[in-house]
C-alpha cells in the first residue's frame, strides 16, 4: 500500500514542486495539498495521511504551532517539517512539538523521498 502524503506550504509553486518530485516516487501518493493552516486541518481530517509534509513558516501561525492540531485530527500521521533554515533551535522546537523529522528545502529530491 502506498504512503499517503499531505503537502502543506503557503507557496503554491513549492507545493507543485514537491508534488512533482513525489509523483514519480514508487509507493507514494499525494492525497492533498493545503496553503493555509485551516485547510491543512480540514485535509488532514479528511484524508488521514500517513505523512504530513509541513512548512515551518505559514501565514497565520508557524507550522510548529500547527503540529498539535494536525495530530489531534490525524493522530497516526507522521509530520515532516520543511524549512529553508536548519537553525538548531527551530529543529528542536519542531521535534518537541511532535514532528517526526525535519528537512531543509534545499535537500535533494531523493532526500525528501527517503
Amino acid at each position: 500500500m502506498d504512503t499517503r502524503v499531505l503537502l502543506v506550504d503557503d507557496h503554491a509553486v513549492v507545493r507543485a514542486g514537491f508534488r512533482l518530485v513525489l509523483h514519480g516516487a514508487p509507493g507514494i501518493t499525494v492525497v492533498g495539498e493545503a496553503g493555509t493552516e485551516e485547510r491543512a486541518i480540514v485535509m488532514a481530517r479528511a484524508h488521514q495521511p500517513d505523512v504530513i509534509v509541513l512548512d515551518v513558516l505559514l501565514p497565520e501561525k508557524s507550522g510548529i504551532e500547527l503540529i498539535a492540531e494536525l495530530l489531534e485530527v490525524s493522530p497516526q500521521s507522521k509530520v515532516l517539517m520543511l524549512s529553508s533554515s536548519a537553525e538548531p533551535g527551530t529543529v528542536e522546537r519542531a521535534l518537541e512539538a511532535g514532528a517526526t523529522g525535519y528537512s531543509i528545502k534545499r535537500a535533494t529530491d531523493t532526500d525528501l523521498i527517503a
